[in-house]
Formats: C-alpha cells, structure tokens, sequence
C-alpha cells in the first residue's frame, strides 16, 4: 500500500516542494502483521494534525487497528488495545482479544459475523473531520442519540474536542454464491487520544435506484469515497455542508450523489 501526496502534482507553489513527506509514492507499513490481503486501509489526521492511519475495523482477534505514521510510511504501534480497559477496574491492564469498549460497540450496530462463513467488515472511504454543529449562525445545531436539534441562534459554533470527530463509511460484506454484497454503515470516531468510537449508524445505508433480487440477494452497489463538494473546504466541515458520495455498480459502472452531512449522519447510534 502506497501514499503520494498529489499536490506535488498539480500545485507548483514553492511549499509543496519544501516538504520531504509522502513527495513520491511511499509504501506504507502496519503493525500487527500482515493479512493475506490488505486493502482500503484510510489515513486521517488528529486534533493537532498528527497523521494517523486505520487498517483494520474486524481483526481475527477482535477489535479496531490503527497507528500514528511517520512521512517515511513507518508506522507506530497499535492503538486498538488502548480505547478501553479488558483487565480488573483500576489496573489499566489492556490486551488484544478482549472486549474493549470499541468491540461492544461495533457489537452493538455491526452485524454479527459468523465463524467460517464469507462474511466480514471491510473499510471502505477515506475520512474527513466534521464538526457536529451547523456552520451557519442562525441554525445551530448538534446531535445527539442519533437526531439533529437546534441550539440558541445567538449560541457559537466553534470547533473542539468535544463536538468534532472523525468520519468513515465502512460495509458489511458478504459473498455467496460468488456474488458479492455490500452494506454501508457511517462511523465516526473521536479525533483526539484514545480515538474511541462516537457512533455507527443503526441501519445500513441504502441507495436509490439498488435493486433486491430475491430475499437475501441484492445489486452490489458499494461505497468508495465520501468528499466535501464546496472548493476551499479541504478535510474539515459542518453538518450543514454538503458532500459527495461516490459509489461503484457491480464492478461495471460507477455513480455519485451529493447530500447534506447532517442527513448522512442522522441515523448515527452513539456508543
């Protein structure tokens, strides 16, 4: 897996150049090992723009996997295991395996994935940062148990900790009978340490014009990446701002469709 920052392909601004990290294609590493396929790992960055990268959400063992990364593709190591506490109650004891506070979440609003069966959660887009109120002045607003509410009209909208998160859409995928299946799910995640799970969307996405084929068979339809639409907005916006969501059609075709943040994030269940 290789990152290139494109900047250094379009923009000839003096600063691009100056910078060392991610000019060329660099290959990036992962802790914990190797799978027999890696793919749609995503980068985001945090509170203090440290980059990080999220290459797991359904590891054997259970559990989220993601590390900080260095302009080299090194990577740091896992951070799972740091979102909740598996030994006795005051002793800070952590371990891969246990039922961390992430695991019971993703139980929670994940299906349940059968032992031995083509079934998994497959991350799918990159993320972007969102703040959980509106841009606009006069229609404050932020969310809370999955609906948007309104806050005073003279109340402020001001970035924090506490109000924004990281953003990714990730599936359930499953492939019977050689076909495969994808369900959307939106997550969002805090951006400052331990980087906890803030929601899952209770019900799977699903787009108009996605056909079912019988009972338990449907058109494959699939999420690939999710974009503010205004120029100028770069990696940070509001529940008021609009996005794009682009999304592949049985590996033949591909389509897109723009919506507002807040309604792609309207049937979020907290953790």
């Amino acid at each position: 897996m290789f990152l290139q920052d494109f900047r250094t392909l379009v923009d000839w601004k003096p600063l691009v150049f100056g910078q060392e990290s991610f000019r060329l294609a660099t290959e990036l590493q992962r802790p914990g090992g190797w799978g027999m396929i890696e793919k749609n790992w995503f980068v985001w960055w945090d509170k203090d723009g440290v980059l990080y990268g999220h290459f797991d959400f359904s590891s054997e063992d259970g559990g989220r996997v993601f590390a900080r990364l260095d302009g080299d593709g090194n990577s740091g190591s896992d951070l799972g295991p740091l979102v909740g506490y598996t030994g006795k109650e005051g002793t800070g004891e952590v371990k891969r395996g246990k039922k961390n506070r992430d695991v019971k979440c993703m139980e929670r609003y994940f299906p349940k994935i059968p032992k031995g069966k083509p079934e998994d959660i497959h991350q799918a887009t990159n993320s972007l940062r969102v703040t959980m109120c509106n841009r606009r002045k006069s229609e404050k607003g932020t969310i809370s148990q999955g609906h948007i509410h309104g806050n005073d009209e003279e109340s402020e909208c001001t970035p924090d900790s506490n109000n924004t998160v990281i953003m990714t859409i990730v599936h359930h995928k499953t492939f019977y009978d050689y076909h495969g299946q994808y369900e959307p799910y939106v997550v969002l995640f805090r951006q400052r340490k331990p980087f906890e799970l803030y929601g899952i969307s209770k019900k799977p996405l699903w787009i108009q014009g996605r056909e079912r084929q019988s009972k338990t068979r449907s058109d494959m339809f699939y999420v690939a990446s999710v974009n503010w639409r205004d120029r100028g907005l770069g990696y940070h916006g509001f529940l008021d701002d609009v996005v794009f969501l682009g999304f592949g059609i049985e590996d033949h075709a591909s389509g897109g469709m723009d919506l507002i943040m807040g309604e792609l994030l309207s049937g979020i269940g907290l953790c």
